[in-house]
């Protein structure tokens, strides 16, 4: 690796090690992150090389783990949030607030679902807490075959889809363009939309730049309000990574890559889950506590006999 002494003073540098366990364990004894069975910064360290460490050190320092009760306030919050967007905020107090219970009333929520639909699938958790988070009765939270159903029966309603995350948008333009079997009929929700004008929102807590920009395309009227955007720059292998001082960030990757290749993790352009820079390209560093995004890089959540995760997938 390049000498990384060669710096102006003010130059932002890479975290210190002592300091970012330090704070590691801060996160345990406060219970925003879990112990260690479930969550084991020193070891995962002990993957690394030394001329790999510090730098495993410094993405370690932005690692972002999002425990229950987090993950049910980035719900709360990302539903509360659509007030702004059914509500007219221009009218009176009452007025306002008649519209958004009216909405809560009515709506419907249902989840996004893979190309081959299973029960791992992370709306069913968020189908869950749309109950106990939410206060949604358990009759108006439906898959999206029964949503399909409860459209056709009786009419424009207003559809929330609650999801964990936003990656690639692959999952979500899935199941927007979907044919499902709803009673009698085949229809999916774009075809049905242009039959029965339900407005559709998607609510995920987490959002990136490009499944944004996918979603806008392949379901433009569906309202994507998530409770957090992450810019193309959070990825630690994006050119201008915001996860890594500037000077840092060619060695940053490269030692990403170099960890990567000897864990046998490979290079497949982005179209697998353990690709080194994670599914499509994104090399992120977070977690939740029910699961760990596909975009997420390998190095923290894959298992192998020689490799030791920093986080478990679920």
């Amino acid at each position: 690796m390049p000498d990384r002494s060669a710096r102006e003073p003010d130059e932002p540098r890479l975290l210190d090690e002592e300091q970012v366990l330090a704070r590691c364990e801060y996160f345990v004894d406060v219970q925003l992150w879990p112990r260690e069975p479930v969550l084991n910064a020193g070891r995962w360290l002990d993957n690394f090389l030394a001329d790999e460490r510090p730098y495993a050190v410094h993405l370690l320092g932005s690692f972002q783990y999002f425990a229950d009760d987090l993950t049910n306030a980035l719900l709360q919050g990302a539903f509360q949030g659509l007030s702004r967007r059914v509500a007219d905020l221009s009218a009176p107090v009452a007025v306002a607030y008649a519209q958004w219970e009216d909405f809560r009333r009515s709506v419907l929520i249902t989840y996004p679902t893979g190309e081959q639909p299973n029960p791992t699938d992370s709306g069913h958790t968020f189908a869950r807490k749309a109950r106990q988070v939410l206060g949604i009765p358990e009759q108006r939270i439906l898959s999206p075959e029964a949503t399909l159903g409860f459209l056709q029966r009786h009419g424009a309603r207003p559809v929330v889809f609650v999801d964990d995350f936003l990656g690639s948008g692959n999952q979500f333009r899935e199941t927007w363009l979907r044919d499902y079997k709803a009673g009698s009929a085949t229809v999916s929700f774009a075809g049905l939309q242009t039959r029965v004008p339900f407005s559709a929102f998607y609510i995920p807590l987490m959002a990136t730049a490009r499944g944004r920009l996918a979603l806008t395309n392949a379901a433009p009227t569906v309202t994507i309000a998530a409770a957090h955007d992450l810019p193309r720059e959070l990825s630690a292998v994006h050119p201008a990574s915001i996860a890594w001082p500037p000077s840092e960030r060619v060695n940053g990757k490269r030692a990403i890559r170099l960890a990567s290749e000897r864990a046998g993790f490979p290079d497949t352009g982005g179209q697998h889950v353990e690709d080194w820079q994670g599914f499509a390209t994104q090399g992120l560093a977070m977690a939740f506590a029910h699961s760990v995004p596909d975009a997420t890089l390998p190095i923290f959540h894959a298992q192998r006999d020689d490799w030791f995760p920093l986080v478990r997938r679920s």
